[in-house]
């Protein structure tokens, strides 16, 4: 048998193991110290809320198949995965460091039809770290080309109107070329990929420019793609000006629908209740009819309605279309019917266990959220805190991501590649702007209806300083408030101060020295200790859940601050004033009738505090549990931030449930 030279195996092994190193790192993995390494978890996403694409390029599927993945990190390592399927996908053993990551997604022929843009995350040792991927359609120019065709006997001389607006863009009118009874229109390869909504008119010139048919329909043009539509109407499709009898008009004005507008539609209505709702045109109508979810109101020919009795749980439409000599004009408005429902508490939306996802009720998941608001539609708002997230629910329960990426940050941008840190209190304004205390990121962020992210204040840097925009700072904000002129108020938690800015960003501070305490007094002269709920009356009072005191304050347009209620000692009593106790009282939220519901998180219980300082106790039975029921039985954990609905129900973000409930009195 053989010698076996030991230092020259060992020098074999070695070498195999170095080279074996070297591929595991062009692979994106390694070896690290005593083997740690770095785990990537990528969330994929293609942009959603954009409209039925009902127009789409020809022979192209617009559904995403599968996703492939690009990597880069430190010291030349990579990886790549292609044909990812799932919305998840996690990849272990990489260098810590930091990497760039961008996703393909393509069709179920293999066709490249969004991308998204590169995204730099800094993985850590031993530790798992999300990002998310939004996928946009890819960049180029495609085609538009449309034909369509009437019945000759029921249209005298076509003429066709058309806009064509690129998502989120102004519409400007594309041109026909008219033919005897068809028309068409080719846009040739001009037209940037995306999607557009389409308005299309087909009017009679013969008959005063009267509207024979209509569509308005979603467009996605492709990157070098023709999209086509044809319409062949028939005389059903149609509708025929009347006859012109022996009378001949000659039109020397282009005659334009009327400009028609509704009135008094509220955005809920209670089982078997009416509402009376108004239009108006311009030029003033000479009669009207009326449709509900689609069908005519036999009899109804003026200009207001009284609707709603008999209508039955769920979503419905109301419209009115206006005549006026040969022209028309169409409005219309949704509104919920909501089934009556009896005093007490219930479960809108989670299960009662932390997560993140979207769904319906109890599908959907949050975790620790701390902030809640609700728009005049009566959309909830909830900030899902521990998600870094910003989360809208239907009036129905139905929960989806309103903005954030869900990776801690403070990145400004579309609502989904936005980014927060810890978000806390919520507040929406006249125009449906919903203001975001960014507490983990010290700053005062802004969404817009359309989900565009911006910050209105602060430099992201702990402070106190008064200023504009970015010169400011917090320390730590909490609950916001919107007051009157738009003035947006916030609870400077850190700083045991009471902040107020601006709509144009300029931050000053109406009461705290900024010490701890708890000191009656004007403006500075005040002390706070961390406060974390805020509510503004119309006439520019302002209460304050001074939570580390364990006391209500109130705050008038002097800025004079009193104590309102509470003993300042943890407790749950009722009475009036210094009689009555909180334990950690943290969100608030006034009713119509200027009472003031208070969110006593350590009590778990939801309480009521008159404008004279008298409190009780409106929902809770202060055990700890998530139990739906009467008022004096259910049950909440940490209940954090209170909202009232524009129906009058008062939805709780209950913290530890991670759950929104919803209180009817």
């Amino acid at each position: 048998m053989g010698k076996i030279d030991v230092r020259t195996g060992a020098r074999r092994a070695a070498a195999a193991l170095v080279a074996w190193a070297a591929m595991a790192a062009l692979a994106g993995c390694w070896l690290g110290a005593e083997g740690g390494t770095a785990t990537l978890e990528i969330r994929l996403g293609s942009p959603g809320g954009v409209g039925a694409k009902s127009i789409a390029p020809q022979g192209q599927s617009l559904k995403i198949a599968a996703y492939d993945l690009y990597a880069e990190g430190p010291g030349g390592a990579g990886f790549s995965a292609l044909g990812v399927s799932s919305s998840v996908y996690v990849k272990s053993g990489l260098r810590p460091g930091a990497w760039t990551v961008y996703a393909v997604g393509k069709n179920s022929g293999g066709v490249s039809l969004v991308r998204s843009p590169e995204a730099t995350v800094t993985l850590a040792l031993a530790e798992t770290t999300e990002v998310s991927l939004l996928c946009v359609p890819l960049p180029g120019k495609g085609s538009l080309s449309i034909d369509l065709a009437w019945p000759a006997a029921s249209v005298v001389q076509g003429a066709v109107e058309a806009t064509l607006a690129p998502q989120g863009g102004s519409a400007a009118p594309i041109a026909f070329t008219v033919s005897g009874a068809s028309a068409s229109y080719d846009s040739a390869a001009t037209l940037a990929a995306g999607y557009y909504t389409l308005n299309l008119l087909l009017r009679d010139a013969a008959m005063s420019n009267y509207l024979v048919w209509s569509t308005t329909e979603s467009v996605y043009i492709f990157k070098e793609q023709v999209t086509a539509a044809d319409w062949t109407l028939s005389a059903a499709d149609t509708d025929e000006a009347p006859a012109p009898g022996m009378t001949l008009r000659l039109a020397t004005d282009v005659r334009m629908p009327l400009a028609v507008a509704l009135s008094g539609v509220p955005a809920t209505l209670a089982r078997g209740q009416s509402a009376t709702v108004s239009a108006s045109s311009v030029p003033a109508a000479a009669s009207w009819r009326w449709f509900v979810d689609g069908a005519e109101v036999a009899g109804e020919t003026g200009a207001a309605i009284v609707f709603g009795g008999a209508l039955g749980a769920g979503g419905h439409t109301i419209a009115a279309i206006a005549e006026s000599d040969g022209r028309r004009g169409s409005a219309a408005a949704r509104f919920a019917v909501e089934e009556a429902a009896a005093s007490g508490v219930s479960t809108l939306a989670g299960s009662g266990s932390a997560g993140d996802a979207e769904g319906a009720g109890a599908a959907a998941a949050f975790s620790g959220p701390l902030g809640v608001a609700t728009d005049a539609a009566g959309n909830i708002y909830l900030a899902d805190t521990a998600n870094n997230k910003i989360r809208k629910v239907s009036p129905e329960g139905v929960a989806g991501t309103f903005a954030g990426t869900g990776a801690a940050g403070s990145a400004d941008g579309p609502g989904l590649l936005a980014s927060f840190t810890a978000p806390r209190g919520l507040a929406v304004d006249a125009e449906g702007n919903v203001y975001v205390a960014d507490t983990g990121a010290n700053k005062l962020r802004k969404i817009t209806p359309a989900g565009a992210v911006s910050t209105l204040a602060g430099s992201g840097a702990a402070g106190s300083a008064d200023g504009t925009g970015a010169v400011a700072t917090f320390s730590a904000p909490c609950g916001v408030a919107i007051g009157a002129g738009g003035v947006i108020y916030l609870c400077d938690r850190g700083g045991n101060r009471i902040r107020a800015v601006s709509p144009a960003g300029v931050v000053t501070t109406v009461a705290g020295s900024g010490s701890p305490g708890a000191a009656d007094g004007v403006g500075t002269a005040a002390t706070f200790k961390a406060p974390e709920g805020i509510a503004a009356t119309a006439s520019g009072c302002l209460y304050v859940a001074d939570t580390g005191n364990n006391k209500i304050r109130y705050i008038n347009i002097l800025g004079g601050v009193v104590s309102l209620a509470g003993s300042g000692a943890a407790g749950c009593a009722d009475g009036t004033g210094a009689a009555a106790s909180f334990s950690a009282p943290r969100g608030v939220a006034l009713d119509s009738d200027g009472n003031l519901c208070v969110a006593d998180a350590g009590n778990n219980r939801v309480r009521l505090v008159t404008p004279a300082g008298v409190v009780s106790t409106l929902a809770g039975s202060g055990a700890e549990g998530f139990g739906d029921g009467a008022l004096a039985a259910a049950t909440f954990r940490g209940p954090a931030a209170l909202a009232f609905g524009p129906t009058g129900g008062l939805y709780v973000a209950d913290s530890l449930n991670h759950a929104l409930r919803k209180v009817l009195r």
